[in-house]
């Protein structure tokens, strides 16, 4: 969904992702060489209007997925709560990553009824580098800090609130400024469809690799939905333990929705079926996903506008052989570019 290394000169206000999401640098944000945890540069925020963020999109809907939400973080003693990751609509079923007024990692949001503080952690962040990640994994959301498994609560309500606005640092889409975030940050990432944590762990010593991610594969049905992540050096089949994908910048950046639905009167009936998409110039598969149990949707982003695909849809309870939908192009239907 969206991977930062936040690199680049002192004082850039370029905010590159490696999963192509455009960012805008806000008020005084920029990256700073003065200090990081990887790569020689960070992003520096000063509590007082800074933040980066980009537009709102499907990727970030995470329903009642797995997820997994890591970063780097180094927040300024300021002795009041600051946002560091915003997806948050009030009174919507929506989320949040912070660090409160004792300086502890928490994750804000939807329990089912209201928006509250779903689970917090121990130990402070304050004035240091600290790795951060909140893991939702069968039905459980997780925290961790600095890789130790530092609390968990059941959660089974659905994250289903669409902010206009995905952000870094402030709580945006429903701005409030006092929960502006003061410090720095480096190596975010965000996956939806995977819980990547489910003990404690070491974290990670090096940035994040860019062509390869932990597969959204399960050993056990129904699998999660999940996305394929990106892959830049060449094609790669996909296999039982990672997911690849090529992205070849021919056109513009797109995405391709559907739904898998089974035949009945007076109306179709949703299904959740493994969805395969296909590039059919090499017939490379370039992504995987599950259809949603409720809606039976799907939706595969960061894709080339330039290419062709096929969709093919599995039964994995095998009564009914695999449904094709093949030729699917910006001009001919079945994929739109994104704004």
């Amino acid at each position: 969904m969206t991977l930062l290394h936040l690199n680049g000169s002192n004082g850039s206000t370029d905010i590159v992702d490696v999963m192509r999401n455009a960012w805008t640098a806000n008020g005084g944000a920029k990256l700073t060489t003065a200090d990081s945890k990887f790569g020689g540069s960070c992003l520096a925020l000063d509590g007082d209007g800074d933040y980066v963020s980009m537009a709102g999109s499907l990727a970030f809907y995470f329903e009642a997925n797995d997820f997994t939400i890591e970063a780097w973080m180094k927040p300024t003693n300021t002795g009041r709560e600051m946002v560091m990751v915003d997806h948050y609509l009030s009174g919507q079923a929506a989320w949040q990553v912070l660090v409160t007024s004792a300086g502890l990692l928490s994750f804000y949001g939807w329990n089912g009824s209201t928006t509250n503080y779903i689970v917090s952690g121990t130990s402070s962040l304050w004035g240091a580098w600290h790795h951060i990640a909140v893991s939702k994994r069968n039905g459980v959301i997780r925290l961790f800090v600095d890789g130790v498994l530092e609390n968990s609560v059941p959660h089974t309500a659905s994250f289903t609130a669409q902010p206009s606005y995905f952000a870094l640092g402030a709580q945006v889409s429903a701005r409030n400024a006092a929960y502006d975030y003061a410090g720095l940050m480096d190596e975010v990432r965000v996956i939806r469809g995977t819980g990547l944590y489910l003990d404690s762990f070491t974290p990670p010593a090096a940035p994040f690799a860019d062509e390869t991610r932990p597969s959204v594969l399960e050993a056990s049905l129904p699998l999660p939905a999940g996305l394929a992540a990106a892959s830049f050096s060449g094609v790669v089949p996909v296999t039982k333990q990672r997911l690849y994908r090529n992205f070849n910048i021919l056109g513009a950046e797109a995405r391709l929705i559907g739904t898998v639905k089974e035949k009945h009167l007076p109306a179709n009936t949703p299904l959740r079926r493994r969805v395969r998409l296909i590039r059919e110039r090499d017939g490379a598969t370039v992504g995987q996903t599950w259809s949603d149990m409720t809606t039976g949707s799907y939706v595969f982003t960061n894709i080339d506008s330039a290419e062709a695909y096929t969709v093919i849809a599995y039964d994995y309870q095998h009564n009914h052989r695999a449904v094709v939908a093949d030729n699917l192009t910006v001009a001919g239907g079945g994929v739109e570019l994104v704004a």
